[in-house]
């Protein structure tokens, strides 16, 4: 495969969930349902990602949940067994990916054929919105970010704009979908004057 094509991993594992996860971003997950055990152990034994999908119907308990064809690669960089039956999961995003077509087994559990998404491009960096995270993280602390911290880099604050700011995850989607730190920046900005933020 030559660089210029894209990166295709079939029989992703897939954990549809009502929040989302961003590239280089940190998700808490609890582990519970017998679907997404097998999932866990699964990605611990091989030491693979698993694909993080946003909700568009559905929930994340019981019937598998219709999501969105964007997702992001989770990779499982710290766990624990509380109780047996329980894992806590502390994941890192990676790559985007799109779903191209997937299949659910008898326990529920969906499995996707994806593509993996090169990184946005990067254009300019938006002083304003590198200043207001710059802002956000200094209140909350940086002990739950990844570092280094790439205020430099649009598109690195771009997501991590998008996992502080208290908005809709219909709008952390398509930051999530966006190819260019430009587009990225505009989302943001027109969310921030509706919302008078």
């Amino acid at each position: 495969m030559n660089s210029t094509e894209p990166l295709l991993i079939p029989e992703l594992p897939l954990f549809p969930l009502s929040s989302m996860l961003m590239p280089d971003g940190v998700l808490q997950l609890k582990i519970f349902e017998q679907r997404y055990l097998t999932l866990t152990k699964e990605c611990l034994r091989d030491n693979k990602p698993f694909g993080v999908c946003l909700i568009h119907e559905g929930a994340e308990v019981g019937l598998p949940a219709t999501t969105h064809e964007t997702g992001c690669l989770g990779y499982i960089s710290d766990w624990e067994m509380p109780h047996t039956g329980i894992f806590h999961l502390r994941v890192k995003g990676g790559a985007r990916f799109r779903l191209l077509h997937k299949t659910i087994d008898a326990s529920g559990l969906q499995r996707g054929h994806v593509e993996c998404w090169a990184e946005p491009q990067r254009g300019e960096n938006d002083t304003l919105l590198q200043s207001l995270l710059q802002k956000i993280i200094q209140t909350l602390g940086q002990d739950f970010l990844i570092q280094p911290l790439k205020y430099e880099d649009p598109v690195w604050v771009a997501y991590r704009l998008a996992e502080l700011l208290p908005v809709p995850n219909e709008f952390r989607q398509q930051i999530l979908q966006a190819h260019h730190s430009d587009a990225m920046s505009e989302i943001i900005r027109d969310y921030l004057k509706s919302s008078k933020y």
